[in-house]
């Protein structure tokens, strides 16, 4: 069972992965269709994009101290 949600958690982090990448390479290449691309207006005002560049790094963080736990490992 351990290792059957070991390789879903890895199958979703991969897609997740797949996904940031791809939607990365036509944010730079300005691809239409995209809420925003590298050239485009910023939509947020800078309390805002704190905020959310806060929630992102605390789960970055959550992620990364749960894979160093032990009991993580041994899946």
């Amino acid at each position: 069972m351990g290792k059957l949600i070991g390789l879903l958690y890895s199958a979703v982090a991969y897609v997740f992965f797949v996904g940031s990448f791809l939607y990365a390479v036509g944010w730079l290449g300005d691809v239409p269709g995209l809420p925003t691309t590298i050239d485009g207006q910023p939509g947020r005002s800078a309390l805002e994009a704190l905020g959310i560049d806060i929630a992102l790094l605390s789960l970055f963080a959550v992620q990364h101290s749960v894979m160093a736990r032990p009991a993580f490992k041994k899946l």
